[in-house]
C-alpha cells in the first residue's frame, strides 16, 4: 500500500535525523506532525464528544487546543540563538518533515465527503 510506504518514508527520515543530527534537530523533524494532529482535531470537531465508541481515543490524539508543538520550537529557538542549530539545516529538516507528511495525506484514496456539520476550514492560517 503507498499510504503504509509514505509512513514508513517519514518515520525513517525522523529516525536519520535522530541518528546522523544534533537531537534537537529530532524535535524540529517531529514538530509537523506534532502541529498537525491538533490542527487536524479542529477540523474534525473534536471536543465535541461526539465520536461513538472512539471518543476517547480522538479527544486524546486529537485535541484542537494542544500548544506542545510549541515546546518544540521554543527549544530549538534556544538552540537556534545558542549557535546549535542553523537556518539552513532547520529548513531542511523541517521541509522534509512536512513534505512526508503531504505526501503521506495524498497518498490515501478520495472518496466523497459525507454531508456533514463539520466543514474542513480552508483558511491557510489556521496551519
Amino acid at each position: 500500500k503507498q499510504w503504509y510506504q509514505r509512513r514508513v518514508a517519514i518515520t525513517a527520515g525522523i529516525r536519520d535525523v535522530s541518528e546522523n543530527d544534533s537531537p534537537i534537530y529530532t524535535l524540529l523533524a517531529l514538530t509537523p506532525c506534532k502541529r498537525l494532529w491538533s490542527w487536524l482535531g479542529k477540523q474534525i470537531g473534536s471536543g465535541t464528544k461526539d465520536f461513538g465508541v472512539y471518543t476517547t481515543w480522538v479527544e486524546r490524539n486529537f485535541n484542537p487546543h494542544s500548544t506542545g508543538y510549541l515546546e518544540y520550537l521554543d527549544h530549538v529557538e534556544w538552540a537556534y540563538q545558542a549557535g546549535v542549530v542553523t537556518a539552513e539545516k532547520a529548513l531542511e529538516v523541517f521541509t522534509a518533515s512536512i513534505q512526508g507528511e503531504v505526501n503521506f495525506f495524498n497518498s490515501v484514496a478520495r472518496c466523497e465527503p459525507a454531508k456533514s456539520r463539520t466543514r474542513l476550514s480552508t483558511d491557510r492560517s489556521e496551519l
